[in-house]
């Protein structure tokens, strides 16, 4: 596993993701790394340039790829639901 800073892993996030071909066929809106603060099960970040867009069905598959996610390596302070989803 890999570590770092946030503002240091997200262009290494999103440029390992752009594919050439796919990356333009995603809506701008849909481009991009998402913060997942709040959410209760420990990913950190996330990219969706990576995926899919369907416009005539207005649907977007997300794969499970590399670079596509990032965990915090611990719990974080104030964790959402007291960290139970955290590692140690």
């Amino acid at each position: 596993m890999r570590a770092g800073l946030a503002k240091d892993i997200i262009p290494i996030m999103f440029e390992a993701t752009k594919v050439s071909g796919v990356f333009e066929k995603m809506p701008k809106k849909m481009r991009g790394i998402y913060w997942m603060k709040g959410n209760g099960v420990a990913e950190e970040l996330t990219i969706t340039h990576y995926s899919q867009w369907f416009p005539e069905h207005e649907q977007m598959i997300v794969p499970f790829a590399p670079f596509m996610w990032a965990w915090p390596g611990g719990r974080p302070k104030n964790a959402p639901f007291g960290g139970a989803l955290y590692s140690q």
